[in-house]
């Protein structure tokens, strides 16, 4: 999972573990900083999925995120 600014930054990359779909939902544990170790400020910004099925093809999708604290 890639996360951006809405400008288009790459903010950071998340990992998603092996194991994270249980009962057909996804947790992915994320502490909220960027690649730099920071939180991330509060606002919008931009989450890409991408997923490889075993047949080779990929699909991916764009949503926002906000982030209040």
């Amino acid at each position: 999972i890639n996360v951006y600014s809405v400008s288009g930054r790459h903010v950071t990359t998340v990992p998603v573990p092996a194991g994270a779909i249980v009962d057909g939902m996804v947790r992915i544990p994320w502490n909220g900083r960027d690649e730099q170790g920071d939180c991330l400020a509060n606002g919008v910004y931009l989450y890409r999925v991408e997923l490889r099925h075993l047949g080779g093809t990929t699909a991916s999708g764009v949503e926002r995120l906000v982030v209040m604290r």
